[in-house]
């Protein structure tokens, strides 16, 4: 957890916990992708191709480095790679372990179900624990789910 400063002043962040066979899949992935683009450049006519694959790996590069959850006054800011999203705090009404493998801005299984008025958002902060304790401090109403069933919250990993 690191203090950054936004608009409205400092905000707290907290780095996506990356699971490493998820970490291993992104990283052939983007080796695959250089390898592949470093071939169509090596073609003759064909060299412009290479465009679209070193996207694939830039994107992919980009989202490994930065996912991240940020906590302000009023916002949990949510980012991964060029992607962000924010969600009113106040507006926040559970938080649940899951386990749930589908699409989100996390890189971990190890992932908890944001629960607010409007919907929900599936995130994988490294530091489940202090997470948790800086949205209570700014909206104690929200109600923290049992971890039955779910790998108990740890911190600082």
């Amino acid at each position: 957890m690191s203090a950054f400063p936004s608009a409205a002043g400092l905000y707290l962040r907290f780095r996506s916990r990356i699971d490493a066979w998820l970490g291993g899949v992104l990283l052939l992935g983007i080796l695959v992708s250089c390898a592949l683009a470093i071939g169509l450049l090596l073609q003759k006519g064909i060299a412009s191709l290479a465009v679209a694959p070193l996207l694939a790996a830039g994107l992919s590069l980009w989202m490994l480095v930065e996912t991240w959850y940020g906590i302000d006054d009023k916002e949990l800011i949510v980012q991964c790679g060029p992607f962000r999203t924010s969600v009113p705090i106040s507006n926040i009404r559970a938080i649940r372990p899951t386990r749930t493998g589908v699409s989100a801005p996390a890189l971990s299984l190890d992932r908890l179900e944001v629960i607010h008025s409007t919907g929900t958002l599936v995130i994988s902060p490294s530091d489940q624990v202090d997470f948790i304790r800086a949205l209570k401090a700014r909206n104690a109403a929200v109600e923290i789910e049992p971890f039955e069933g779910v790998r108990p919250l740890r911190g600082g990993q």
